[in-house]
């Protein structure tokens, strides 16, 4: 039950801090960020390469199930792809969109998720 409290404070101070971030710099589209669609098709080519290796980590998740020491390692590896992928759209939203403002919308949620990730990672052990 604590976790389930604790998961939702934190996402609520998590929306909280996006309506925050969207107000100060007038961001107007709801579904800005991490999660928006690429900026130019270098950047689709990078989300591309990104996809497929979210899926390949999917193949470990499962593999996880018969070995679990493995996890730790796998939860890292998705730590580190999702930094990638959050640098390389925040890259790509500063210097290639029409509004960079976005890029701290994407800060904001990558930071988050990595450090949800981190947390967890940090109990297994």
């Amino acid at each position: 039950m604590f976790i389930i409290f604790l998961i939702a404070i934190l996402t609520g101070t998590w929306l909280l801090l996006r309506a925050g971030v969207k107000q100060l710099f007038g961001i107007r589209e709801m579904d800005s960020g991490f999660f928006e669609e690429a900026v130019t098709p270098l950047h689709q080519k990078i989300r591309v390469i990104l996809s497929a290796c979210y899926l390949l980590l999917v193949v470990f998740f499962l593999y996880t199930i018969f070995n679990i020491t493995l996890l730790p390692i796998v939860l890292m590896v998705l730590v580190v792809l999702i930094m990638v992928d959050g640098a390389s759209r925040i890259y790509f939203e500063l210097n290639h969109s029409t509004e960079p403002k976005r890029a701290a919308l994407t800060a904001l949620d990558t930071i988050v998720i990595v450090s949800a990730l981190v947390f967890g990672i940090t109990q297994l052990s």
